[in-house]
C-alpha cells in the first residue's frame, strides 16, 4: 500500500508523461514560468528597465501569456515568482506553443514618458514546450532615441523632444500604427544633459 502511495505522490509533481496526447486531469499541471529575461545587445537580461541600478522586474509588473488558444495575465511577485490568479493548465501532453508579451494592455501611449518614465512593448520568442516548466526570453519591440547635449549650455535645457507616432497598439506583442497620429513626444530626463525616449 505504501509503495503505490508515495507513486501517486509523485506521478503528480512530475513533468507530463509520454506518449504525446495523453489527456492529463483538470487543473493538475499548471504551467509554471522558470525565467523571464530580455535579450538586449544579444546579452540576455532580468530587467525591464536599463535605467538606474533596476537589476529584475518590478512587483506589479504583468505579462499576458497564451498556452494554446488560452491566455492568463502573469504578475510579477516580491518573491520573484510570476502569478496568476487564473493560471494556465496543460491539458495533455502533446506539444504547445507558449507565447508571451507584455503590455496586457493592447493600447500604447508615448506621451507619458517624460514624467513617468520609458514606456516599453516587449514579447516573448515562442517556446514549443510540453512540460511545466518554461523559460521565456522577450526581445525589445520599441526604438530608444538617446540625446546627450553639449557645449556650455547643455545644462540649462528644459525640455527636449522627438517626433513620432504618440501612440500604437499592438497585437500579441506585434505593432500597428494603422490610424495613429505623430507630434512631438516629450523625451525623459535621465540626467542633467541626457534625454531619452522609447519610439516606434
Amino acid at each position: 500500500m505504501l509503495p503505490l502511495l508515495l507513486l501517486a505522490a509523485c506521478t503528480h509533481d512530475d513533468a507530463p508523461a509520454s506518449p504525446a496526447g495523453i489527456p492529463l486531469p483538470p487543473d493538475t499541471y499548471p504551467l509554471q514560468i522558470a525565467s523571464v529575461t530580455i535579450s538586449a545587445d544579444g546579452q540576455p537580461r532580468t530587467r525591464l528597465t536599463d535605467e538606474g541600478n533596476t537589476t529584475t522586474w518590478q512587483e506589479g509588473d504583468q505579462i499576458m501569456v497564451s498556452l494554446g488558444d488560452k491566455q492568463a495575465v502573469y504578475t510579477y511577485t516580491n518573491t520573484n515568482t510570476w502569478h496568476s490568479d487564473t493560471p494556465l493548465y496543460w491539458e495533455n501532453t502533446t506539444q504547445q506553443e507558449v507565447n508571451a508579451w507584455h503590455p496586457v494592455n493592447e493600447t500604447i501611449d508615448f506621451t507619458q514618458q517624460s514624467t513617468k518614465g520609458l514606456t516599453y512593448l516587449l514579447k516573448a520568442d515562442p517556446v514549443t514546450a510540453d512540460q511545466p516548466s518554461v523559460n521565456l526570453t522577450f526581445t525589445h519591440q520599441l526604438a530608444k532615441v538617446r540625446v546627450v547635449l553639449s557645449g556650455t549650455q547643455a545644462g540649462q535645457v528644459e525640455t527636449v523632444a522627438v517626433h513620432g507616432y504618440t501612440s500604437c497598439t499592438h497585437n500579441q506583442g506585434s505593432i500597428s500604427t494603422e490610424g495613429a497620429q505623430q507630434d512631438w513626444i516629450t523625451m525623459h530626463p535621465v540626467d542633467a544633459t541626457t534625454y531619452e525616449a522609447n519610439v516606434v
